[in-house]
């Protein structure tokens, strides 16, 4: 009997871990999942609204926190006893909050912002394209992580695009206000707009130098 129960305990331990690393697995395939989609699916789209960052961000990341928190119970509750002091405790809450904020950001999360450009291309298919001249604030070169852009401003509002190599090379050096960014774009859900294309154009207004 007391044999049994020195196996039983031996095994727990390696139970725990196998649950870790299985946690570890599933998410790194969702950010392998949300690195393609970011790259390869999500559509290129300007302007903003508070109600994306609240119906389609924070409350599907919130509920999908308490949904795993739930799921995940007997094990958390296993992994808070371990800990015997408070100062313990507190890094290990912290972790697992973490966790299911990537867990549930990249599961859940994900899966809405999937839906909402859905269904934000599907409103813009049904509206009519139009054309806007913007004015570029900086032409950036890009990090190694991140491709060379362009701010410009939108409705008030400052905007980002990314582009390729050739076309930094062409104006890095090139006066901001001497150009500007022509889109052509539709109209989505709320103040979201769809890009169809874009163009680098000479300004029609130029600034002119101060008289002196």
């Amino acid at each position: 009997m007391k044999y049994n129960q020195t196996i039983s305990k031996q095994r727990k331990p390696a139970g725990t871990s196998k649950s870790e690393k299985l946690t570890i697995s599933i998410l790194i395939g969702l950010v392998i999942i949300w690195v393609l989609y970011r790259k390869f699916l999500e559509p290129e789209t300007i302007g903003g609204d508070s109600r994306f960052y609240i119906f389609v961000f924070l409350i599907p990341t919130l509920l999908g926190i308490i949904i795993l928190g739930f799921i995940r119970i007997r094990f958390l509750r296993e992994k808070w006893n371990e800990s015997k002091s408070l100062i313990a405790k507190i890094p290990l809450v912290l972790l697992y909050i973490v966790q299911g904020f990537l867990f549930s950001y990249l599961s859940i999360g994900l899966t809405s912002m999937g839906i909402w450009d859905y269904l934000n291309q599907r409103n813009a298919s049904q509206s009519v394209s139009e054309t806007v001249d913007c004015q570029i604030i900086k032409i950036n070169s890009g990090t190694s992580r991140t491709p060379p852009n362009i701010n410009f401003e939108f409705m008030g509002k400052e905007e980002r695009i990314n582009i390729d190599a050739g076309v930094y090379g062409q104006y890095f050096e090139t006066n901001p206000n001497t150009i500007e960014l022509q889109l052509t774009i539709k109209k989505g859900i709320w103040d979201y707009y769809i890009i169809e294309r874009w163009k680098i154009k000479n300004n029609r207004y130029p600034p002119t130098a101060p008289l002196l």
